[in-house]
């Protein structure tokens, strides 16, 4: 058996630097004329950045086309690489391809636990 210092790779836990692109409309028309009107004049202001794109505020009836806006990410020079979802939201989430982060935001308040009484 080799030794353990002689291994040719290691796997650890890690945290990724992303950028978060927190979507508020699932009108993909809109999101494309607000972000090429920020950013798309400014081609070298995104160098291959890694985004996460988090649909959790969208409305519960809303989905939006996840490829076409990684396709218009990937036009700004950003990189999608996930993105994170509500529950509710995972089957068409998941349906693009992209990989599902879970949500974890520790802002919101754990359920309480009931009293005894």
């Amino acid at each position: 058996m080799p030794p353990k210092d002689a291994s040719t790779f290691e796997l650890k836990n890690g945290a990724v630097d992303a950028l978060h692109l927190i979507v508020k409309t699932a009108e993909i028309a809109v999101l494309r004329d607000e972000l090429q009107a920020r950013y798309g004049a400014m081609p070298e202001f995104f160098a291959n950045d890694a985004v996460v794109v988090d649909v959790r505020r969208l409305p519960p009836e809303s989905e939006l086309p996840l490829r076409e806006l990684r396709d218009l990410l990937l036009t700004l020079r950003l990189r999608p690489i996930g993105v994170v979802a509500l529950d509710a939201q995972q089957d068409w989430v998941s349906a693009s391809g992209l990989t599902v982060f879970p949500d974890r935001d520790v802002r919101r308040p754990a359920p309480q636990e009931p009293e005894p009484a």
